[in-house]
C-alpha cells in the first residue's frame, strides 16, 4: 500500500534525525501530508506535488526544528510559538502535532490560513489558533517565548517585522538555506545570533536554523 511506504520513509527519517516520536504523532503527520496534497490540487500551496518529496522537503524539514528544540531545550512545556508567514503550515504545524505548546500560526493569504483552519479541525488540533493578518500589523495579547519561521524573508526583515510580538527573554528562530551566513552578515540589529547546519535525511543541500535573541 501506498500509505505503507509512506510510513516507512517518514519513520526512517524520524530514526535518521533521532528522534522518538509516538505512533499517534506519526499517524497525524501523515494526514497532515494527505491533506496538504488534498488542498494543494486546488490552492497551490506548495510546488512539490509527489508525496516522498513532501515527506522529505517538507516533514523531515520541519522535524529537523523538533529535534533542535529537544537538544538546546530552548522551551518548555509553557512555552508560547508563533509561526509567522506560516502559509502551508511548515514548520508551525508540525511543532503543534509534536509538542503540546500553543501554536499560533499567522498568515495573510485567506487560501493559506483557511487549509491551517481545516488542519486544526481534522486533525483536532486543540493547541493551534490560526491569525489571518499581516505580520507587521498583529499585536498579540501576550507576547510570545518562540517565533518561527520559513522561507519568511531575510532574517533581518523576519526580526524587524515581528520584534514586537516577542518577550525579551524570548528567541527567534528561521530555517534558512545556503545563504544563511549572508542574511546574518547582511543583518544591522543588535541581536545575538548563531548559526545552526542541520541536516534533512534524504536530502543533500544544506539547510540551517538562524537563532537571534536579545
Amino acid at each position: 500500500m501506498v500509505i505503507e511506504n509512506e510510513r516507512i520513509l517518514l519513520v526512517d527519517g524520524i530514526k535518521s534525525l533521532n528522534l522518538s516520536l509516538a505512533d499517534t504523532v506519526v499517524d497525524n503527520l501523515l494526514c497532515y501530508v494527505q491533506l496538504l496534497l488534498r488542498w494543494n490540487q486546488k490552492f497551490s500551496l506548495t510546488s512539490i506535488t509527489d508525496v516522498d518529496a513532501v515527506i522529505r522537503y517538507h516533514i523531515l524539514d520541519g522535524l529537523t526544528l523538533i529535534k533542535y528544540l529537544e537538544d538546546s531545550q530552548l522551551i518548555t512545556k509553557s512555552s508560547s510559538i508563533i509561526d509567522v508567514g506560516s502559509g502551508m503550515g511548515v514548520p508551525g504545524v508540525i511543532v503543534a502535532i509534536c509538542l503540546n505548546n500553543k501554536v499560533a500560526l499567522i498568515d495573510s493569504n485567506g487560501k493559506k490560513t483557511s487549509f491551517l483552519t481545516q488542519v486544526r479541525i481534522d486533525l483536532n488540533l486543540k493547541n493551534i489558533v490560526v491569525i489571518s493578518s499581516k505580520v507587521e500589523d498583529y499585536v498579540p495579547n501576550n507576547l510570545y517565548d518562540l517565533i518561527i519561521s520559513r522561507a519568511f524573508t531575510s532574517n533581518h526583515l523576519f526580526i524587524k517585522k515581528t520584534e514586537h510580538m516577542l518577550k525579551n527573554s524570548g528567541y527567534f528562530i528561521a530555517m534558512k538555506g545556503i545563504k544563511a551566513y549572508k542574511e546574518v552578515a547582511d543583518s544591522t540589529n543588535d541581536y545575538v545570533t548563531e548559526v545552526i547546519e542541520v541536516q534533512i535525511p534524504g536530502i543533500n543541500d544544506k539547510r540551517f536554523l538562524v537563532k537571534t535573541h536579545k
